[in-house]
């Protein structure tokens, strides 16, 4: 028995083989998608690990104030190893259309504030469910905030706002003294007193009075609200945060708010499930040829084109009714705003079908063979989901990645649906947001020319051959 599964195992060996096609794609899968995730994540998070490595986040600054105290603020920030300043009018406009993740805004009085020996405001406009991306411009912005404002109005106010903060009272002495030299020491005592999210290292050679009552305080301030270091040390030296995307709330149930994280993930499901569903689903096409059915219809009358132009009316059905579980079930479940967006929705939706059934139908047309089809259309895929954003967002990628997320179909149909789902955008521009409609183009073009070569493909494979 074992003599006979090696003869069968070497027959299967000798097919698996014989395909080099899909033989090569099996093992440049691995490989290919190892490049991607180590391009994405070594320019996320910099590729030898030190400063000049890390990407820069991208930040505009629209300056109302015009003065030379401002003057000195942007100067100051554009030196940051972490910020690429770009000085922009419409600040607000940038983030709600989603250009931008974030954008700095100094208001008028900002010179006159710093003056009077005030702590100056400026204000943060933010799209909120891009944490990662606040996490790397609050921790880049405290320096900054730091070296310009704290130093110029004294440690006095700032000794005022840990009373306003509810700072321990048994190390507010030492925090007052810390704020007065150096803002390492400082960074050290927030980190010796258990908050979370400081530096990588503390001091272990500071004197710790008290150590026993400081663990108490601050295990009770922290009941009553906790001391987010990453939003709360910013605020303190004049950063006001302002929501300015996602806020809005559903006409039919107002006391829910939207999720972007809910909406990111509702449409990368929706994109990347749909193109391997119509890809597998496009492969009947091979089965039927490989068994002689194929050939059978291209004899009936009417047969020939119509062939093909009923597999796409099957593949959009099939994909249809995928969406419209996905939405339903994201209503339900994340009480995602599909019926305040229907009819965006729904162009998108035939859009994304447009251009992923073309997708279906040129794989199946393109490839000689089930096995090749499936390991070529699952590279693709892959690729195209994780470039075009359907992974991960595509603001914290290395701008090559997100250049070439442009070239795939993933990158429109993420940005239409998120557009709708979060940003609240329509299909036509308006005050706000730039609409969708670019990205419903861009789709449109990208079926067309898959469509236009599945139809080329088969009439030139079975058509012609028949």
């Amino acid at each position: 028995m074992f003599k006979t599964a090696l003869v069968l195992a070497k027959k299967d060996m000798m097919l698996f083989f014989r395909d080099k096609t899909a033989l090569l794609l099996t093992l440049a899968l691995p490989i290919v998608l190892a490049t991607v995730f180590g391009s994405a994540m070594g320019g996320m998070m910099g590729g030898g690990g030190g400063v000049d490595t890390v990407r820069k986040v991208n930040l505009p600054v629209e300056d109302f104030d015009k003065t030379e105290a401002s003057e000195a603020f942007l100067v100051l920030l554009e030196k940051s190893n972490g910020l690429a300043v770009e000085r922009v009018e419409g600040a607000e406009r940038l983030v709600k259309n989603g250009d931008y993740s974030a954008a700095l805004v100094i208001p008028e009085g900002y010179g006159a504030q710093l003056t009077g020996g005030e702590v100056p405001r400026i204000q943060l406009l933010r799209d909120p469910s891009a944490f990662i991306t606040m996490q790397m411009i609050a921790g880049n912005l405290m320096p900054v905030l730091f070296e310009s404002t704290v130093q110029n109005v004294g440690p006095n106010l700032m000794a005022t706002a840990l009373d306003d903060l509810g700072f321990p009272e048994s190390g507010k002495s030492e925090a007052q003294a810390v704020i007065g030299r150096t803002w390492d020491e400082m960074s050290e005592l927030v980190m010796r007193l258990g908050f979370e999210g400081a530096f990588d290292e503390a001091s272990a050679d500071e004197p710790e009075p008290e150590r026993d009552n400081l663990e108490s305080d601050v295990a009770e301030a922290n009941t009553g609200g906790g001391f987010n270091f990453l939003e709360d040390v910013p605020a303190l030296m004049g950063l006001d945060t302002v929501d300015v995307v996602g806020q809005e709330e559903e006409e039919e149930r107002s006391e829910v708010k939207k999720s972007g994280g809910a909406s990111h993930a509702i449409a990368a499901m929706a994109v990347m499930m749909l193109m391997f569903s119509l890809v597998g689903a496009g492969g009947s096409l091979l089965e039927e040829a490989d068994g002689g059915t194929l050939l059978r219809l291209q004899l009936t009358p009417g047969g020939g084109g119509a062939i093909m132009t009923g597999k796409f009316l099957m593949l959009a059905a099939c994909g249809a009714m995928q969406l419209v579980l996905l939405f339903v079930y994201g209503y339900f479940a994340f009480d995602m705003p599909i019926f305040q967006h229907a009819f965006g929705l729904t162009l998108a939706s035939l859009a994304l079908l447009f251009a992923s059934t073309g997708l279906g139908l040129f794989f199946a047309t393109a490839c000689t063979s089930r096995k090749q089809m499936e390991g070529l259309s699952t590279l693709v895929i892959l690729v195209m989901s994780a470039v075009g954003g359907a992974w991960f967002p595509r603001e914290i990628t290395p701008e090559w990645f997100q250049t070439a997320g442009l070239f795939t179909l993933t990158a429109y149909a993420m940005d239409a649906f998120h557009g709708l789902l979060w940003f609240g955008k329509g299909i036509l521009p308006d005050a706000d947001t730039n609409g969708i409609w670019f990205e419903l183009l861009m789709l449109g073009i990208i079926g067309t020319v898959l469509n236009g070569l599945a139809y080329r493909f088969y009439d030139r494979r079975y058509v012609r051959q028949a």
